[in-house]
């Protein structure tokens, strides 16, 4: 399927039946692509940077693997709870931890 976007780039829809990929092309080089692997997970990405996987297990970005929800532990008064929440973001790859102990 091809869709014309703003101005005269013209862009397309693909479905690959046998990869289980799912591309979105606008055109100019800007890709999108949804992809069901065969390790039961499905990727979001942008041209080939993974951005989102999702799995049985829980959710990854920016090409972190898949984690479940993590629980935040330690005590609000000191920095048990800091460390632990620092620990979880940058497990789900929201963050990159560069902090000191």
């Amino acid at each position: 399927m091809k869709f014309r976007s703003y101005g005269s780039t013209v862009g397309k829809i693909w479905h690959d039946g046998t990869s289980g990929v799912f591309d979105i092309d606008a055109g100019s080089g800007t890709k999108f692509a949804i992809k069901s692997s065969s390790n039961q997970s499905i990727t979001l990405q942008y041209t080939t940077t993974k951005r989102i996987e999702v799995n049985a297990t829980g959710i990854g970005f920016f090409a972190a693997n898949p984690v479940a929800k993590p629980t935040v532990t330690g005590s609000r008064g000191g920095n048990a709870a800091l460390a632990s929440l620092l620990t979880a973001l940058a497990t789900l790859g929201l963050i990159t931890d560069s902090s000191s102990p």
